[in-house]
């Protein structure tokens, strides 16, 4: 309804608009590449955090850094027992993921890395390291996320940075009749709830209609917005509760910050 000189001036504004926002889209690409050369920083750190839950680091080593023990050590007791499995049961995130029947696979897990990378998409990879149980062969499983930062001329008020292109996930090598996914009744196997359904997210979506599956897509990268922004720098203080009546909406924030590529 605007007269011919307003529209042509309003097509120039929106070409400029969008010159904005490939501006924005550049910056945001090159913040993640900052934050990429930034975890390299963060390697020993976190490598002295694993050596302690796993019992590798020396009890003189941790008093020559203060951190007395008044108590007599348990030569029995390696490490942090169960420190991963205790994190996640403390996280809310994972509330109704991890089952009753994973944890004794989880209790083996013994270290949980981000790893932002640039190729072959802009994302990051989640890894989670094993020792030797009964349920898989794997050392360690995977998950990969792909994401992109292209606004679309068609949704300019919705671009927001990075968009999840893609999840994928890693084949689990169980040991015979140790699938905590599956159940077997009557000779037939049907899918049920367990953590490790969260390395193939999109078999698990696979049969549902778009609109489920765009939304199960964004809760699945929610939860891995959250692994790696929270529960891997803060495990800690996941461990020791002090997450717990902390008025922040964990879980909805993140969920909110998941967007997903039509």
């Amino acid at each position: 309804m605007l007269p011919p000189n307003i529209r042509t001036k309003i097509d120039a504004l929106r070409k400029i608009q969008i010159d904005i926002l490939n501006k924005e889209a550049e910056f945001h690409e090159q913040v993640h590449s900052v934050e990429t050369d930034f975890q390299k920083s963060l390697i020993e750190i976190f490598d002295k955090r694993r050596q302690i839950v796993n019992g590798t680091t020396q009890e003189d080593t941790l008093k020559s850094e203060g951190h007395e023990n008044n108590k007599t050590e348990d030569p029995l007791v390696k490490g942090i027992p169960e420190f991963w499995l205790r994190v996640f049961k403390m996280a809310p995130i994972f509330y109704g993921l991890v089952q009753p029947h994973d944890e004794e696979a989880l209790k083996h897990l013994i270290d949980v890395r981000s790893i932002l990378i640039n190729e072959p998409k802009a994302g990051f990879v989640l890894e989670f390291e094993f020792e030797a149980n009964d349920n898989f062969t794997n050392t360690v499983l995977t998950k990969r996320y792909e994401m992109e930062c292209v606004p679309d001329v068609n949704k300019l008020l919705s671009f927001n940075g990075f968009k999840i292109f893609d999840t994928v996930g890693c084949d689990i090598d169980w040991k015979e009749g140790a699938n905590l996914t599956v159940a077997v009744e009557n000779g037939t196997e049907r899918t049920v709830d367990s953590f490790f359904n969260f390395f193939c997210p999109k078999k698990l979506a696979a049969n549902v209609d778009p609109v489920t599956y765009k939304k199960f897509m964004e809760y699945d990268f929610g939860i891995g917005y959250f692994i790696k922004d929270r529960v891997v720098p803060r495990a800690v203080l996941f461990y020791c509760g002090d997450f717990i009546n902390v008025d922040d909406d964990s879980l909805e924030y993140e969920l909110e910050q998941a967007q997903i590529c039509d």
